[in-house]
């Protein structure tokens, strides 16, 4: 085994490598040192990765398939079932993944370092270790037919969503579709230098509708406004083969509806709401989008959002707070009682995407 120094280690995120290739071990073990990662293995079978992860914590895994004629299908269920993310190596094309599996990150043989460090910096554990464990999932490609997402996977790549990074310009077809597996992206309607948000996407939607409508253009502004990760294909590439894909295209389409609708209850709630009721809005819909109750954002930010006064945002964040709904202070906003702020946000709020109901 390749091992690293005890103390170094410890306080970094531990990255289980799983190959059977001595040389693709060391190649991958290198990689994930220089993003910053400590390492845990290479092991090269797999009734040693299953001893290996009952007797030490590890926040992320790459795998190869093929461990010498046995398949490492059990290590990665064991994996799931544990919140541990991880993506697969191998040479095999994404048609000979089973459907369990489709919506992991594959990273093809020979291997290229930068999808290494996307797929690091996606699993979430560079500042939060354990704590930010969860799978690398997305609400629409969990939906899609397997044969689908099987033709997706080879043109999918993995991507970080820093803030403030634009994925799409109004007025021009976006250049990716992209699926969040973490953190919100802001989609804002602006002209003549003003701006306000028309709906926010998470991990249950996508951006870049624009091109699967057929439009041609955007209609608004895609800025990431929480960090995050996902997934993205070229636009071209998914337009080009499209027309073949039928039943696809369909659920694709239907996940831009659930967007205009989104944009639709924005619209209503712009107009008729008071302050109060915008801002109880705006905080449930980024909670439901971060899956928990704390949102890091100024009384400006906010006030930027909804397109109001930063005066406004500010006396009906203290309104919250009086109703013990929130606890809020300069820079960011902790929900204490989600059945108190709905019955503020009353019916403006249609509840959490996919409408599961309060967590």
């Amino acid at each position: 085994m390749l091992h690293e120094s005890g103390a170094r280690a410890a306080s970094r995120p531990t990255i289980l490598v799983v190959e059977d290739n001595y040389l693709t071990a060391v190649t991958l073990c290198e990689m994930i040192r220089n993003c910053g990662f400590a390492v845990a293995g290479p092991v090269a079978r797999l009734d040693h990765s299953l001893d290996l992860i009952d007797r030490r914590i590890v926040d992320g895994a790459l795998i190869d398939i093929n461990l010498g004629g046995t398949d490492s299908y059990p290590l990665c269920t064991v994996l799931h079932e544990r919140r541990v993310p991880f993506a697969l190596v191998t040479a095999y094309s994404a048609s000979k993944i089973p459907a369990a599996f489709r919506a992991v990150p594959l990273i093809s043989k020979p291997v290229d370092p930068h999808f290494i460090k996307s797929a690091l910096e996606a699993f979430g554990t560079a500042s939060a270790g354990r704590s930010a464990q969860v799978p690398l999932t997305n609400g629409v490609l969990d939906t899609l037919d397997p044969d689908d997402h099987a033709w997706l996977s080879p043109l999918m790549e993995p991507i970080m969503l820093e803030v403030g990074h634009s994925l799409e310009r109004r007025g021009m077809m976006p250049t990716h579709l992209v699926f969040p597996t973490r953190g919100v992206v802001a989609l804002t309607a602006a002209a003549g230098g003003h701006g306000v948000e028309a709906g926010l996407v998470g991990r249950e939607g996508m951006t870049g509708f624009a091109g699967i409508m057929g439009t041609g253009s955007s209609a608004f502004e895609a800025t990431v406004h929480v960090k995050g990760a996902g997934l993205r294909m070229p636009m071209r590439a998914l337009l080009a083969e499209l027309p073949s894909h039928g039943r696809l295209h369909h659920q694709l389409l239907a996940a831009a509806c659930d967007f205009v609708r989104q944009v639709a209850e924005t619209t209503l709630t712009s107009a008729k709401a008071t302050v109060e009721e915008r801002v109880a809005r705006w905080l449930l819909m980024m909670c439901d989008r971060l899956e928990e109750d704390e949102v890091v954002q100024t009384h400006a930010g906010i006030a930027k959002a909804l397109g109001v006064r930063r005066a406004g945002v500010t006396v009906a964040l203290h309104i919250l707070e009086g109703k013990h709904a929130i606890l809020s202070d300069r820079k960011r906003v902790r929900i204490t009682d989600r059945s108190a702020l709905r019955i503020v946000a009353g019916p403006f709020y249609a509840g959490p995407p996919g409408g599961s109901g309060d967590k």
